[in-house]
């Protein structure tokens, strides 16, 4: 076998491993991501109120009631949503569903804030 040839199959070995070395960790950051490890943390006016898990289970619906008004939550399909709220801007509601950790819902007037997270 020629130098060149032996050269050509270094820089391809070293390209695939480049290569998995790249694509391997983040194919385990989407799964984790997507995966079902995460929750719904709910706390009002900064007091926790409920913890929801976003599986790919049945419908879920919670209503939250405070001294100012209501938010009615929908978990389904790994994701949550507002789908009803008595606030004035309604910005809660047209948020749309979150599912992704980090991502969150938050009703100023109600002082209501759903969390995603990994769940401990």
């Amino acid at each position: 076998m020629s130098w060149q040839a032996r050269n050509h199959r270094k820089a391809a070995l070293l390209f695939l491993l480049l290569l998995l070395g790249v694509v391997l960790p983040l194919a385990l950051w989407r799964r984790a991501e997507n995966g079902g490890g995460r929750v719904a943390v709910i706390t009002v006016a900064g007091a926790p109120y409920r913890t929801v898990p976003l599986s790919d289970g049945e419908r879920q619906e919670i209503v939250v009631a405070t001294p100012n008004g209501f938010n009615r939550f929908v978990v389904e399909d790994g994701a949550i949503a507002c789908v009803e709220a008595d606030c004035p801007a309604q910005v809660c509601r047209r948020r749309g569903p979150v599912r992704h950790v980090g991502a969150f819902i938050a009703c100023l007037p109600h002082k209501v804030l759903v969390e995603v997270r990994e769940s401990p």
